[in-house]
């Protein structure tokens, strides 16, 4: 995993009060868009030497992002 994966999912990992102050965190510190930002942390979730070096966050988010799947399948 690069500097720039980890810091992404380390951003993920966070709580934000307010959705534009993440965005605008994520293109302080990366240059990303948030779309941009939440495709990578998408694949980086999907990735078993990610899981290995950050089991809890990674299924942390897997559940969250299979939350929100399941609430727009209703």
């Amino acid at each position: 995993m690069t500097d720039e994966e980890r810091t992404a999912l380390e951003i993920a990992g966070q709580y934000w009060r307010y959705q534009g102050a993440k965005a605008a965190h994520i293109l302080e510190v990366l240059g990303w868009s948030a779309v941009r930002h939440a495709q990578v942390v998408a694949a980086l979730i999907e990735r078993a030497d990610v899981e290995a070096e950050e089991p809890m966050l990674v299924r942390r988010l897997r559940r969250v992002r299979d939350g929100r799947r399941a609430v727009r399948a209703r």
